[in-house]
């Protein structure tokens, strides 16, 4: 579809967040079949009709659910997953059992698309990849999508579909959103090349940029955060309760009250207009998650808005000096937390080398005070590790972030240490050229799109930036961190080049 100009954005409706009563511990938000249905019919009535699914979400239960909504009935266009807990979770057999599972759950013969929903690289891809042809040919599913893979693995799988002939896949599902945009160098560029879609869930950071999260103090009622969940509520504390978030806030905040807009709706409008992705002359979109159906309602209307304006987008610009380095917030120096099990590294620097070879713009930014926790002494160390395991990591830290190393008797001049020219503004920087493949870890099956709450009484949607400020006392203190933090700021003449002179 690319190049047809479209009147809607693509949206998908995330179901995590949709589960029966008892379900709330796995996420489930509502748990009413007869606010379901309200949900679905609204969102049909809005002229959109895809939903998003996957095996295990709401601890099994979610396929199930769905099917009392007769989906089927009301022609919805379905897609489900099957995430790899455990290694061999991928192998032929189980891929093709899980995958029955589902259509019996769903109560259909088949659905529109199937994902791998993370890698399981305990199995040879082509082994994966085959039994996911074989249930093609057999009518199981129309589509067949990846998840969370690095760059180098979708063009390692659609090569092998290629040369076996096999189904190829043609949909991405990634985190993204103007906070977390590791994707944009490696990942998005790769699917360009195979002619896959890209839809991406936590839109909005997983509420953080709703406004209603102003520090790491967990409201009342917890919401998607809170500490009674053992699951999600300590992921998404360790995926976006970071102070640099917050900070980022303070910054934020102020130029969407001058301009009259919300968060949320800078957040949407940027990633439909602004973004790396093809919205509206392309066949990408968003999956967006819902605790209510008045979130369902303010969704719809702030993605179906227009660009945002010049202004906006462009006055008072911080300056961002390490576009796009951001890494995958699940993952720890590096490397995924050990709490991912499929293929997921430990804290083990060779498994982190291979993995990511460590994003030479992520440690550059990192080690200049992004956090304080990770210094110059972290990347020596982890270089280090590396290097005792003869593997290719290259990573010069006083060549690339302008820095000495630990080891080095010479201290860095506070001119390198603390700053890097604006050559580096560009996302074709040098600083960001040598980022190693975007790869989104598993939005942890149960992650996927629970979106926070455009309200300070909802929680359930993710993501939102907007034209900067100033440089302010608060950016100053962040330093590369905002830079990191706040592309939208920057809002890239590179981002998509996609303007308007309008606020709307």
């Amino acid at each position: 579809m690319t190049g047809i100009a479209k009147t809607k954005p693509r949206v998908s409706l995330g179901l995590l967040t949709f589960g029966p009563e008892g379900s709330e511990t796995y996420g489930s938000r509502i748990t009413s079949l007869d606010t379901f249905n309200q949900c679905l019919d609204y969102l049909q009535s809005r002229g959109y009709n895809e939903v998003d699914t996957a095996r295990t979400y709401v601890g099994g239960q979610q396929e199930g659910w769905t099917k009392r909504t007769n989906w089927r009935e009301r022609k919805l266009t379905l897609a489900t997953k099957w995430y790899p807990y455990k290694p061999g979770d991928h192998s032929k057999a189980m891929v093709k059992e899980n995958l029955n599972k589902s259509l019996g759950e769903l109560g259909s013969d088949s659905v529109d698309i199937f994902y791998l929903h993370a890698p399981d690289r305990s199995v040879p891809f082509q082994e994966t990849l085959e039994a996911c042809n074989e249930l093609h040919q057999e009518g199981k599913f129309k589509k067949l999508g990846l998840s969370n893979y690095a760059a180098w693995e979708v063009a390692e799988l659609c090569t092998i579909a290629d040369q076996k002939g096999w189904v190829k896949p043609s949909v991405y599902q990634a985190m993204y959103n103007c906070l977390t945009r590791a994707i944009e160098e490696e990942l998005v560029p790769c699917c360009r090349k195979f002619g896959i879609d890209i839809l991406v869930y936590n839109p909005l950071a997983g509420g953080v940029l709703s406004g209603r999260y102003k520090s790491k103090e967990i409201p009342a009622d917890g919401g998607r955060y809170s500490t009674q969940d053992p699951v999600i509520g300590a992921m998404y504390r360790d995926r976006y309760f970071k102070d640099v978030n917050f900070e980022a806030l303070k910054v934020i905040q102020p130029v969407a009250d001058k301009f009259g807009l919300t968060l949320l709706e800078i957040a949407f409008r940027w990633l439909v207009h602004h973004s790396k992705l093809k919205v509206m002359d392309g066949n990408d979109g968003l999956v967006i998650g819902i605790s209510s159906l008045s979130q369902l309602e303010s969704n719809l209307d702030n993605v179906e808005k227009g660009p945002l304006s010049d202004e906006v987008l462009e006055k008072n610009n911080l300056l961002v000096l390490c576009p796009a380095a951001q890494s995958d917030p699940r993952e720890t120096n590096g490397c995924f937390d050990a709490s991912f099990p499929s293929g997921s590294c430990t804290n083990d620097p060779a498994c982190m080398c291979t993995q990511k070879k460590y994003r030479e713009a992520y440690f550059c930014c990192m080690a200049k005070k992004c956090d304080a926790d990770v210094m110059p002494e972290s990347v020596e160390r982890q270089h280090t590790g590396c290097q005792a395991r003869n593997l290719d990591f290259n990573f010069d830290a006083e060549k690339v972030c302008g820095i000495k190393s630990a080891s080095s008797t010479s201290s860095a001049s506070s001119t390198s240490s603390d700053t890097i020219t604006t050559s580096h503004v560009s996302h074709g920087s040098s600083v960001t050229s040598a980022s190693a493949s975007a790869t989104t870890k598993s939005d942890a099956e149960t992650t996927s799109s629970t979106k926070g709450a455009e309200s300070a009484s909802s929680t359930a949607q993710e993501s939102s930036t907007g034209g900067a400020a100033p440089v302010t006392d608060s950016a100053q203190r962040l330093g590369i961190s905002i830079g990191v933090l706040m592309p939208l700021f920057l809002i890239l003449s590179a981002g998509s080049g996609q303007r308007s002179s309008s606020i709307s």
